[in-house]
């Protein structure tokens, strides 16, 4: 398959498997389709271009659909499933260890970044004060992260 043909299927399968859900007011795709365009924005030039957009799309679906890990790997390879499965919370994890897990992935983290500023994005608009201190903080972590190991 070719890099926009894999895109264009995460994008598909996330779309099925979040049917139903919202953001907010919003059909689920609309939160989705953001994490991609900050993914565009940030990674275009980036030689993992093609997963983070697929990881990008498939980040919430082992989270909150019946999807299982094995279905993420069989259809999109391991490093795809590795990646969600790391950006998938544990129900006893804090939200601190969940990060700090989720940092050992190079595509988890770039993707939760841009998870968490259209996360921060939403919540501007919304003026919701907790959930923008919230995730300002995450960009702060995961951008550290990120720019001390290009250091």
């Amino acid at each position: 398959m070719s890099t926009r043909n894999d895109i264009q299927f995460a994008e598909d399968f996330a779309y099925r498997a979040h049917e139903g859900q919202t953001y907010g007011d919003r059909p689920y795709r609309f939160h989705l389709s953001a994490v991609v365009e900050n993914v565009q924005e940030l990674y275009s030039l980036d030689p993992d271009y093609r997963d983070l957009c697929v990881v990008a799309w498939l980040h919430d679906v082992l989270e909150d659909t019946g999807v299982a890990f094995s279905c993420i790997q069989s259809l999109f390879g391991s490093s795809v499933a590795d990646a969600v499965m790391a950006m998938t919370r544990a129900n006893e994890e804090t939200y601190g260890e969940y990060i700090a897990r989720l940092c050992a992935n190079k595509l988890a983290v770039k993707v939760k970044l841009a998870d968490a500023m259209a996360n921060f994005q939403q919540s501007t608009k919304e003026r919701n004060y907790k959930r923008m201190e919230k995730y300002s903080g995450v960009v702060h972590t995961l951008s550290r992260h990120l720019y001390k190991e290009e250091a």
